[in-house]
């Protein structure tokens, strides 16, 4: 059965309401600054994937989303963390399209473009980060993102249809935003590792990747849809408890809810608590840096076109309706 009458008979009409967040999105001051020295390296360093079309780390708005969640960041730092949004954005795709170059990759043993990317971007990493145990620190998480991918791989390979707890946890990882967590740091030039290990931020911090992961559920839904992508929420939810669509989707916004009011009162904790910390005003920038990084994520899914299709453009809704006329065809891939 082609994926348009798969659509028909299994995808309805659905709403996508406002997601909740404790703050509003901002944008980092810099962003026009940041998206042209962004744009400069990916020419340098990142070929097309199709001869003749726009970079995709350019046309899907990688600068704007590092510029959203690091809206106080250090311009130069939040370019530097952009273009490795970029490889790793690249390398989630390739994880799909061409296994076995990302394996390749994950291991270290490619010597194509992306491999002299990675190398300029964590080469600036270290020469920037305030301290080399947190270029370690951020290194590390992305190890273990490349091996969350590599099992999401296996189960892709196996035609494996994962439940919701599996997807869950695995997500948690292979959404690829825990080590933005520890990038706040990078970005606002701190190394508050003994602040940011404290039990109630590592909490604050789950319930930011939890929120995110479950947005990106959310908006990437559709496309994943047609791409027979099973690693998703939503489609688990669908699958394994029998939930229509739109049910699906309301009660990931109730989770959504959930983790909004807990990251709010974990940051707001915490802020109060180490407000006579020798370091008091930096934590605090950390844990409103974590509210802010969720706000961003949401305003980015809002107006790429990566979960859209090529020439999408976002109307200034905060909800959406997603209509039989823009699901019933896939996404025009970027």
């Amino acid at each position: 059965m082609d994926a348009a009458k798969q659509g028909r008979e299994l995808v309805a009409d659905y709403e996508l309401p406002e997601v909740p967040c404790g703050v509003p999105p901002r944008i980092n001051t810099y962003y026009p600054t940041i998206r042209e020295r962004h744009a400069a390296w990916v020419y340098q360093f990142v070929p097309p994937l199709h001869p003749g079309t726009l970079q995709r780390g350019i046309a899907q708005m990688d600068a704007m989303y590092d510029s959203l969640v690091f809206p106080d960041g250090v311009p130069e730092r939040v370019c530097n963390h952009a273009c490795l949004t970029t490889m790793i954005i690249d390398c989630d795709d390739l994880a799909q399209l061409k296994m076995a170059l990302f394996d390749q990759i994950a291991e270290g043993q490619a010597s194509d473009p992306h491999s002299l990317a990675f190398a300029d971007v964590w080469s600036t990493f270290r020469k920037n980060a305030p301290t080399e145990a947190l270029y370690r620190r951020i290194r590390s998480a992305w190890r273990d993102w490349l091996d969350a991918v590599a099992t999401e791989n296996r189960l892709r390979r196996g035609g494996n249809v994962p439940d919701v707890e599996t997807v869950l946890h695995l997500r948690q990882t292979s959404v690829g935003l825990r080590p933005y967590f520890i990038a706040v740091e990078y970005v606002l030039d701190a190394d508050l590792s003994d602040i940011t290990q404290d039990p109630d931020a590592l909490r604050a911090v789950e319930a930011g990747i939890t929120h995110i992961e479950l947005v990106n559920d959310l908006y990437s839904y559709r496309k994943e849809y047609f791409h027979d992508d099973s690693i998703n929420t939503v489609a688990a939810l669908r699958r394994f408890h029998g939930f229509s669509l739109q049910d699906a989707i309301d009660r990931v916004y109730g989770r959504l809810h959930e983790l909004n009011r807990e990251l709010e009162a974990l940051t707001s904790t915490l802020s109060e608590r180490y407000a006579r910390h020798p370091d008091g005003t930096r934590a605090r920038q950390c844990f409103d840096a974590y509210r802010s990084l969720v706000a961003g994520n949401v305003q980015w899914h809002l107006e790429t076109p990566r979960y859209n299709g090529r020439g999408y453009v976002w109307d200034g809704r905060r909800s959406r309706r997603i209509t039989s006329d823009s699901i019933l065809a896939p996404v025009d891939p970027l």
